[in-house]
């Protein structure tokens, strides 16, 4: 799979099949080869068309029109005068054509789709029901001008399970502008609708308590938990916890040691996170069990309830098989993505 996941603030949308007569058609492989496969084709062109109208009408071709990813070598003006935009001699007032940006943009499609598996935990065995990964990879940007906007579709790997096989996730790495134009241009073209991934705190408990008891390098480091509708003064305010690598290793040998002496099935989530809510009440005074948690970061990755989520290169991209193959230990991104699936 793609290191295009890791080392980027991707937002979370799902894209959720709408019932039809064709009940055997796989319409999300059909949307992921529908945008990422053909370049010269005539929806292709047409999206194309249309970020380029965008690009212009929003002044994106600009330094300063750009909210992410700015060139510290031209901040705050318009592109440099030497510029291809204007290599015909056009006033650098003036704004370029759209048919001058649609060719200079620089498109990269790509789909993976591999014979590998993914497993709700790194340690479950092999049992037949792999999980099979197919991405979808839209990739834009202008050179020197404006940085790479990445769209990703992820065919969900989960088979037959509450019909979660008709979801796709849409992650989004880029200027917000460009989000609507995407996902048009999906819905145009099939029955399908795009709302946002709202993680909640379960969500987040999960992808902590997850973390915490698999991960072998300890390559976690000190973890921010950020803890929302806190009451103080009259308003909802949010508060930040901040727990050393040291303190988390001790959760977890703790942890561990009351699932050897105790019920080994108790539920892990829970019994995790009330032993971490317990102490941190004792040092804080307040009552955690009774705030929801916004937003978890780590040296692995950050997640939030606004849909928000970054992978390090601290995990890895890769699926069960390759990681074994490569014996790669970290731990995967996919055990996240899988869980995002299960959110809305």
């Amino acid at each position: 799979m793609s290191k295009i996941f890791i080392n980027h603030s991707f937002k979370c949308l799902e894209i959720s099949i709408l019932p039809n007569l064709h009940n055997d058609d796989d319409i999300p492989r059909d949307i992921i080869n529908f945008v990422c496969s053909d370049i010269d084709s005539i929806s292709t062109r047409r999206l194309l068309n249309q970020i380029a109208t965008t690009i212009v009408s929003n002044n994106l071709f600009t330094s300063s029109g750009m909210s992410i990813g700015s060139n510290d070598n031209n901040t705050g003006g318009l592109i440099p005068i030497n510029s291809k935009l204007y290599s015909n001699g056009s006033n650098t007032s003036d704004y370029p054509k759209i048919e001058t940006i649609k060719n200079l943009l620089e498109i990269k499609l790509k789909i993976d789709d591999v014979n590998d598996s993914i497993f709700k935990n790194d340690d479950d065995a092999d049992d037949g029901s792999a999980e099979k990964l197919m991405t979808g990879h839209f990739r834009f940007h202008l050179p020197s001008i404006m940085p790479p906007q990445i769209f990703i579709l992820i065919k969900s790997p989960i088979l037959n399970e509450y019909d979660i096989s008709k979801k796709l996730l849409l992650l989004f790495h880029g200027n917000s502008k460009f989000l609507p134009v995407f996902t048009s241009h999906i819905e145009e073209n099939f029955n399908c609708t795009i709302t946002n991934v709202i993680p909640n705190n379960n969500t987040l408990q999960s992808c902590l308590n997850w973390c915490v008891i698999n991960e072998k390098l300890n390559s976690i480091g000190n973890i921010e938990l950020w803890f929302g509708k806190l009451q103080t003064k009259g308003k909802l305010g949010t508060i930040v916890i901040t727990i050393e690598e040291k303190d988390i290793l001790m959760f977890r040998d703790i942890y561990m040691m009351t699932k050897v002496k105790g019920n080994k099935d108790d539920d892990d989530d829970t019994n995790l996170s009330v032993l971490l809510y317990e102490y941190l009440e004792s040092k804080t005074k307040i009552s955690f069990d009774k705030l929801i948690l916004v937003k978890l970061k780590c040296q692995l990755f950050t997640i939030a309830v606004d849909g928000k989520v970054k992978f390090t290169s601290s995990m890895s991209h890769l699926g069960k098989k390759s990681k074994e193959s490569k014996r790669d230990n970290r731990l995967t991104i996919w055990w996240i993505i899988r869980r995002l699936f299960f959110v809305n």
